[in-house]
């Protein structure tokens, strides 16, 4: 799997390396997922804290990867705005 940090790799450069490589060579992404520490209070974990999610998308799918990538971006949107707008929301 070849990645790019936050955005899709080239589609040229994948077909390209598989190709000479002669490998299947799967378009990835790499996303910084901040933690929330679940409902910790901000004193209690470092907000600073992250890891780091690789996503690798399947070649023969029916929707292709910038599909995917828009579709998280857009789930995370949505996501973020229902916690600010959530009465629960810390």
């Amino acid at each position: 799997m070849f990645t790019d940090h936050e955005r899709l790799p080239n589609a040229d450069f994948i077909r390209e390396l598989s190709r000479q490589t002669g490998a299947l060579v799967l378009t990835g992404l790499e996303l910084n997922v901040f933690v929330d520490a679940f409902g910790k209070p901000a004193d209690k974990v470092g907000k600073e804290l992250c890891f780091h999610l690789l996503i690798g998308f399947d070649p023969d799918g029916a929707s292709s990867p910038a599909y995917w990538v828009e579709h998280l971006y857009g789930s995370a949107r949505l996501r973020r705005e229902l916690l600010a707008t959530s009465p629960c929301a810390v």
